[in-house]
């Protein structure tokens, strides 16, 4: 029998595709920031590999904290 519903993964990256699409119509300035803040998500998304989510939206929001908090040790 198949999975009638998408692994975790898949929403993951569902997600970030829904999101870069947003991303694309955004103002030159924004768009470039907002593609810095997502490059790495890959990363955040491997935490994710051992941890049960119910909202597909919650990695992309630690990943963006994670960034946050990287920016603000390099200043």
């Amino acid at each position: 029998m198949g999975r009638t519903t998408p692994s975790h993964r898949m929403a993951l990256i569902r997600e970030y595709s829904r999101i870069k699409k947003l991303i694309e119509e955004l103002p030159e300035d924004e768009k470039r920031i907002w593609l810095e803040i997502l490059n790495g998500f890959e990363d955040t998304m491997n935490l994710y590999n051992n941890v049960v989510f119910s909202d597909p939206i919650e990695p992309m929001i630690i990943h963006v904290l994670r960034k946050l908090v990287q920016w603000c040790r390099e200043k």
